[in-house]
């Protein structure tokens, strides 16, 4: 019992002399409740390290989901992307034909293209809307598309 006392109040001393640097506060070894104790202090310093950094970072994502410019940004890509993906595989097929000495006098490619930015443009309008719904619900809603009447 005396030894216990001694260790408790030599373990005091040092921590006293030598303050620890860790971020979680120390306990005493010989405490009876040493486990607990610090699973406390851990949990505790975790909490505070999730308040200092996480609300930011979900504001920062509150904001942007919740922004239809994000969208709109998006939107406007989606023409461009279409035009760039036609005009390589436009290029493609006249480097295929031109090596069979064939050329391609169709140019019937505009219906597909114009349906294709149509299609992409509707798509993250869509997922646009999908991810402000699961933003508002927490994310637990099922995506629209794959939902099944």
């Amino acid at each position: 019992m005396f030894k216990d006392f001694l260790n408790d109040r030599v373990w005091e001393h040092n921590e006293a002399l030598s303050p620890s640097s860790d971020v979680v506060a120390r306990v005493n070894p010989n405490d009876d409740k040493f486990s607990s104790k610090t699973l406390a202090n851990i949990k505790r310093a975790q909490w505070n390290d999730y308040k200092e950094r996480f609300p930011a970072i979900h504001q920062q994502f509150l904001d942007m989901s919740m922004n239809p410019d994000f969208t709109l940004e998006q939107v406007d890509r989606v023409e461009g992307n279409v035009n760039q993906s036609y005009a390589r595989a436009q290029a493609n097929q006249e480097a295929t034909l031109s090596r069979m000495g064939v050329a391609d006098k169709s140019d019937n490619n505009n219906l597909a293209k114009s349906l294709s930015v149509a299609h992409g443009e509707n798509s993250v309008r869509q997922h646009g809307e999908d991810r402000r719904l699961n933003v508002i619900a927490g994310g637990s809603l099922p995506s629209l598309q794959t939902q099944t009447v």
